[in-house]
């Protein structure tokens, strides 16, 4: 399992990912570790970033407040807050 940092994909947040400017897409589209991924968990999705296990706790608030950052910047209708971040455990990613 590896942890992982990010906001749980409600329908209005995939309906702002399908309609952000396609030239912001390689921010998540990639599967770049150094910007954004999506992952699934059970049956949800979930868009932010996997941690390195034992990580210190100002390296996961800065990696919040960039999560935060990028999604304002795909999705700037929709308020992101570091509050609502949430860390998940996932299976370990491909």
């Amino acid at each position: 399992m590896q942890p992982f940092l990010g906001f749980k994909i409600t329908a209005r947040l995939q309906e702002g990912l399908d309609n952000c400017n396609p030239n912001n897409t390689f921010y998540f589209k990639d599967n770049n570790p150094d910007l954004l991924q999506i992952v699934t968990l059970d049956s949800d999705k979930y868009i932010g970033k996997i941690l390195v296990q034992g990580i210190e706790y100002r390296k996961i608030d800065d990696i919040s407040r960039n999560i935060v950052s990028i999604l304002n910047k795909l999705c700037p209708d929709i308020p992101f807050s570091t509050d609502s971040i949430k860390l998940v455990a996932i299976n370990s990613f491909p």
